[in-house]
């Protein structure tokens, strides 16, 4: 099962943007609010982040020697400042990178706060 999971991390690396971690336009279960046509969304940083730390979590019982924990440890940690820039208001992160709130943009909150990626405040 550890190939399988190495070559996903790897996949969703190879996803993102170079110099920034955050995957580039990238579909995914919310396909009804087209987050896939922009170039970042809060969802699919957050879900990418969740991913890159389970690989690197798994790794050390995997006996890894690939190298994912590192790579998928960089990742999270690049998606995560390229997030705080963009997104991030100091209160809240927002959904979409053009700062647009969209009916029914209000996902992940409660678990972005679990991982400890930062306090999130709803926007009133």
């Amino acid at each position: 099962m550890w190939p399988h999971v190495v070559n996903a991390a790897k996949w969703q690396i190879a996803r993102t943007v170079e110099g920034k971690g955050y995957p580039h336009h990238l579909q995914n279960t919310y396909d009804y609010l087209g987050l896939d046509s922009y170039p970042n969304a809060a969802y699919s940083g957050f879900t990418h982040m969740a991913a890159m730390r389970a690989a690197a979590a798994m790794a050390g019982p995997a006996n890894d020697t690939t190298g994912i924990a590192a790579a998928a440890q960089a990742s999270e940690a690049l998606c995560l400042a390229t997030m705080n820039t963009t997104l991030w208001t100091g209160k809240m992160w927002f959904v979409l990178p053009d700062h647009r709130w969209r009916e029914g943009m209000g996902l992940g909150w409660g678990w972005v706060r679990c991982v400890e990626w930062g306090e999130v405040e709803w926007m009133t």
